[in-house]
């Protein structure tokens, strides 16, 4: 029973110190060529979603120019 706590302890340990940290696709478009701009952004789900939202463009009270989405 002792040795399954300790590779129980030691999974728990192991997973703990490992990261959330992916590679995620943010597509943007351009609205005036239609030009598909894919961006790899490394970081976690949340972080790397409003990373790609600021990749948005565009000027005040004016439709953005570029627009980018987490895929």
């Amino acid at each position: 029973m002792k040795r399954y706590f300790n590779l129980l302890a030691a999974a728990v340990l192991l997973f703990s110190f490992s990261s959330c940290k992916k590679d995620y696709t943010c597509q943007c478009v351009d609205a005036y060529s239609q030009k598909l701009q894919p961006l790899t952004v490394h970081d976690t789900k949340k972080n790397a979603k409003e990373s790609c939202k600021g990749y948005n463009v565009g000027t005040a009270g004016q439709a953005k120019s570029i627009t980018c989405k987490l895929l």
